[in-house]
């Protein structure tokens, strides 16, 4: 790809790209310095040159030591409006963290820096609404160290320390690494792309236009109702920000950018503690109080948030109030508190991959034994290779039977994260070495990609983004090389549709992407390639999933734009698609698969009727759902289908509840209950069921006071403890365990206060 030709400046390379431009390092022929130089990627659309031209002025209008300064803004010889910024050389916050946590103090100093940068940005009429660690820049130049001064002025420490990382099954790792120096005027936060004038007109943002990352986007703002939002959505990111720095993680994690979005808009996010209980009470305070869904109820202003993380810094009782004990207990019932499929279904893989190397290992230890012994006898050479193809036969027929059984009991293994990455790297080991021996053998190529596929996304769930980069060009070069040996294989055509499709995911696109000097694929290619496969292949199991995946998409998109109607369309052709799948596939491990897969696309859909009012289409669709898991095809999924029955049932009566019919939905929560209660009956040590249980007998118990049946309330509460207590006797230092068993007898006190008293 050729370098652009910038009047007065030396383009070098290309650093970063964007939605609205590339950005290149460069040198200033006139003051011999580096800069940063952001070009304009299509001058001939008037919304990213408005975009464009707001940018520049909202840094221009900025002075702030924390906020990457703008030079000069011009056009090129082609017309092409550009900026000189200020070159940052030392990555994104976002690089350096790479999702570990880091402690309180210095979560708070980090915080404070930006806080002041924000308010000063506030303060000149400017609202950033795209705050997240991706856009602030740490400058690696040699700064001198200051002394210490006060905490009003500065409260960044030299150094980042990693304290306590939480894994993806909830337990807590010591780390003793630390995270590269940062100083605060190391800080820059940059790409003012989607700033507004606050006093300025909405000509920029659309009512139903959702603009930001919505891993920190405020609930106002990922509405896309909110055409004019103020300061308070930076302060919302600013606590998304905080949340990060404490625990890892943002505050919302769903499966992509649709799912994100309404876990924001309708759930609460986990309390920081609940995943590192060495956050300190204030600091928690704190940073919940700028993720409020209402704005009225966050800090009024960034100044206001600095001063807080100042007193806390100072060892002085902060302004904001933590929840009271009811408060919280409403929003801990109210999230989700069940694992998700995903850690099973890779867990169980891993496993699987584990045992299959065992196999192949060994057939590979008695081919080299053999050939040491007998280099002559080229006979027994080519019976082990034999044996080799038939333990590798062997090993692909009995995987499917293996994830059945062990999928229900990976749940509790210790660093099932850290067990996985290190099966999966061995695998595509081994798999790397068959590939060279044997390199125009079909099955082998399947292996090689299959293993860097499922490797691929396992590192980039939980590990290394750098390595991830590997994989991924080591995945397109396997694929290109097979797919020139074999243009018609169903396998790698359906990996290959899969990479398209993870390049276009908004939580993948940033890591899953091709190398800049090559195009990427765009909507008519992958289009094209999706019917291409469901025409030749209409009753394939796998075309039909990914068909309905990319169906999503269009969901997606219905619901960027705010077309409720086209969104449910969408979800209405994605059942159907996976209705084929479930219907399609023979194999009886992956059919309870398939069946969830229709299940969890019924469910959106439902959620989406529910959105439009369609109440009844929705419980129409909930309880084809139900009825769907009213039968299994293996005993080895019967408990993993029993769990899905009692979650919808759930879910059926939170929307009854939702609608303000506490009566249907107490009888709801009854039936879920019953479910869950049966599970507990089979497997009493199994915390995965105990846990839900008791947080729909509370809900319950909740609905059944409003309604006046305060016995019934009184009964509810008086299980959900018994379960509670059975909880802390298998794990004492259970944390949901703990705060349940210390609300329950406060909230009995206020239904029995509420109970008539006799004459």
């Amino acid at each position: 790809m050729s370098l652009p030709v910038v009047p007065g400046f030396e383009i070098t390379e290309l650093i970063g790209r964007g939605g609205m431009g590339r950005v290149y390092r460069g040198l200033d022929r006139r003051l011999g310095r580096v800069v940063a130089i952001k070009v304009l990627i299509d001058p001939e659309d008037p919304e990213l040159v408005s975009r464009f031209e707001s940018e520049v002025k909202a840094v221009a209008s900025l002075s702030h030591p924390n906020i990457a300064r703008l030079f000069e803004f011009a056009k090129t010889e082609l017309d092409q409006p550009f900026c000189v910024m200020e070159f940052v050389s030392g990555g994104t916050l976002a690089d350096r963290l790479s999702g570990r946590p880091v402690t309180g103090k210095t979560a708070a100093e980090i915080l404070l820096t930006l806080a002041r940068a924000v308010h000063v940005a506030h303060q000149g009429g400017i609202v950033h609404r795209d705050l997240k660690p991706a856009n602030i820049l740490i400058d690696d130049a040699p700064i001198e160290p200051q002394s210490p001064v006060s905490t009003k002025a500065n409260h960044l420490g030299h150094s980042i320390s990693v304290g306590m990382r939480t894994t993806q099954i909830g337990r807590v790792t010591d780390l003793s690494s630390q995270v590269p120096i940062v100083n605060a005027a190391a800080l820059r936060i940059t790409d003012f792309g989607l700033a507004r004038r606050i006093a300025a007109d909405s000509r920029l943002t659309r009512t139903g236009q959702i603009m930001g990352t919505p891993a920190y986007m405020a609930p106002e703002q990922a509405s896309g109702m909110v055409t004019r939002p103020g300061p308070g959505v930076d302060i919302y990111s600013l606590g998304a920000i905080l949340y990060e720095l404490l625990t890892g993680r943002p505050p919302f994690l769903g499966a992509d950018s649709v799912e994100t979005i309404m876990l924001l808009l309708s759930e609460d996010p986990p309390s920081p503690r609940t995943l590192q209980p060495t956050v300190p009470h204030d600091l928690e305070t704190i940073c919940l109080k700028c993720l409020e869904k209402r704005s009225s109820r966050r800090y009024l202003s960034a100044d206001e948030l600095a001063n807080d993380l100042a007193r806390f810094l100072d060892g002085r009782p902060i302004l904001a109030k933590p929840a009271s004990t009811w408060q919280r207990l409403k929003k801990w019932a109210a999230r989700n508190p069940w694992k998700t499929a995903a850690i099973a279904v890779f867990a169980a893989s891993g496993i699987a991959a584990m045992i299959g190397l065992v196999l192949l290992e060994s057939a590979y230890r008695q081919v080299a034994q053999g050939n040491q012994e007998l280099s002559q006898a080229n006979q027994r050479l080519s019976d082990a290779n034999r044996a080799i193809t038939d333990a590798r036969d062997l090993t692909k027929e009995s995987l499917d039977r293996i994830v059945n059984r062990v999928r229900d009991n990976l749940y509790e293994v210790p660093q099932a994260t850290k067990v996985m990455l290190e099966t999966s790297h061995d695998s595509v080991e081994l798999n790397r070495r068959l590939i060279q021996m044997q390199p125009d053998d079909l099955e082998v190529a399947h292996r090689y990609v299959d293993s860097l596929y499922q490797h691929l996304l396992l590192e980039w769930l939980h590990g290394d983004r750098e390595r991830v980069a590997a994989i991924f060009q080591e995945l397109q070069s396997a694929l290109k090389t097979a797919l020139a040996r074999y243009p018609d294989d169903l396998k790698l055509n359906i990996t290959r549709l899969k990479l398209m499709l993870d390049q276009r995911n908004p939580t993948r696109r940033d890591v899953f992407a091709l190398d800049q000097n090559e195009p990427g694929d765009g909507d008519a290619d992958v289009t094209r390639a999706v019917q291409t496969l469901l025409d030749q292949h209409p009753g394939e199991p796998e075309v039909l999933k990914l068909a309905s995946l990319f169906t999503q998409e269009s969901m997606n998109a219905a619901m960027q734009s705010n077309d409720l109607s086209a969104y449910v369309a969408a979800g209405r052709e994605r059942v159907e698609l996976a209705r084929r799948y479930w219907q399609s596939e023979s194999n009886p491990g992956r059919k309870a698969d398939a069946r969830l897969w229709l299940v969890q696309a019924q469910r959106v859909l439902a959620q989406g009727l529910a959105m439009v009012n369609d109440i009844p289409a929705a419980e129409t669709i909930l309880q084809d759902a139900l009825s769907q898991l009213g039968t299994t095809e293996t005993d080895g999924n019967r408990r993993a289908l029993r769990f899905e029955q009692a979650q919808l049932a759930f879910d059926a009566a939170r929307i009854r509840e939702k609608q303000n019919d506490p009566s249907t939905g107490l009888e709801g929560y009854a039936t879920s209950l019953g479910l869950f209660e049966g599970l507990v009956r089979d497997f009493p040590d199994d915390l995965t069921y105990r846990l839900p249980l008791a947080v729909g007998l509370i809900r319950s118990a909740s609905l059944a006071h409003s309604l006046g049946q305060v016995d019934v309330a009184v009964e509810r509460l008086k299980r959900a403890d018994l379960h509670v207590q059975a909880m802390l006797q298998l794990n004492p230092e259970h944390v949901e365990a703990l705060t349940m068993r210390d609300a329950i007898p406060r909230f009995l006190m206020q239904i029995e206060a509420t109970r008539p008293k006799s004459d």
